[in-house]
């Protein structure tokens, strides 16, 4: 069976209305911490999933250069939302496990 454990919230509510209410600008607009922080899930998201695809092109023998070019220019997205707006890149969310 499946056992739930009950854990402490990772955040008070006032941690969370900071976050929330915190603001950085990226690209010229003012968005929050909080949507900073998906937009940098959806970049390591969307490079993992190319590390994945460029390594299965490559292992087979096909053209990768697209899926290498796409993987870079996440890559500087990623960077570019960091340097932009503070957020520290977390290199363990863009390894990619076999």
């Amino acid at each position: 069976g499946v056992i739930l454990a009950i854990h402490e919230p990772l955040y008070t509510k006032k941690e969370l209305d900071i976050l929330k209410n915190e603001k950085v600008t990226y690209n010229g607009k003012e968005i929050s911490t909080y949507e900073a922080s998906q937009i940098a899930r959806k970049y390591e998201s969307s490079i993992r999933k190319l590390k994945k695809e460029t390594k299965i092109l490559e292992d087979t023998g096909q053209d990768a250069s697209s899926s290498r070019m796409r993987l870079n220019s996440y890559k500087k997205g990623l960077n570019n939302l960091c340097k932009q707006t503070g957020i520290v890149k977390d290199i363990n969310r863009l390894k990619v496990y076999s």
